[in-house]
Formats: structure tokens, sequence, C-alpha cells
């Protein structure tokens, strides 16, 4: 169903409002990521920096995340490489 994972990561946040603040975006780029059901990959980076100021662990963002790129610059990921995303960042 479109927009679950966007429902689950407005209400971890507290509000899509606060999604987007912790993004760096607009509100209105939240709804049609909502609509649309998935958050951009360019946003993952952002996503983990976000709920972590905020004090959500990483695994509860993970499954939202793009596992084939790299959180942290963005780049595509080799088969069979994966990122950690169990921990908080030092």
């Amino acid at each position: 169903m479109a927009g679950e994972p966007l429902d689950y990561l407005c209400e971890i946040f507290g509000s899509a409002a606060e999604l987007a603040r912790g993004l760096g975006v607009d509100k209105s780029l939240v709804t049609r990521w909502r609509r649309g059901g998935r958050l951009p990959t360019v946003y993952n980076g952002r996503l983990i920096e976000a709920a972590e100021a905020r004090g959500i662990l990483r695994s509860e963002v993970a499954p939202y995340l793009d596992p084939h790129v790299c959180p942290c610059c963005g780049s595509a990921l080799e088969p069979g490489q994966a990122v950690d995303v169990s921990r908080r960042s030092p």
C-alpha cells in the first residue's frame, strides 16, 4: 500500500512536518513521497542523521533505506557489500 513506509517514518519523527524539517525539505515534498510510497535514495544519509539527532535508532529507519546505496555517501554498493545500520554514529 502506497505511503506505508513514509507513514511509519512520519510517525517515529512525530509528524510529516518534523520529518521534512529533519531532511531539510518542504513538507509538501514529504506528502508527495507518501503518495509514491518511498523515500528517494538520495535522502538515505540525511534520514540517518536526522534520526540520530532525535535519538531514533538506525535500526528503526534501516528498513526504509535503499540497501543498494551507501547511506553516507550515496554511492552504489558492490554485490555482497553491506552497511552496518545497527550502530549509532560516533
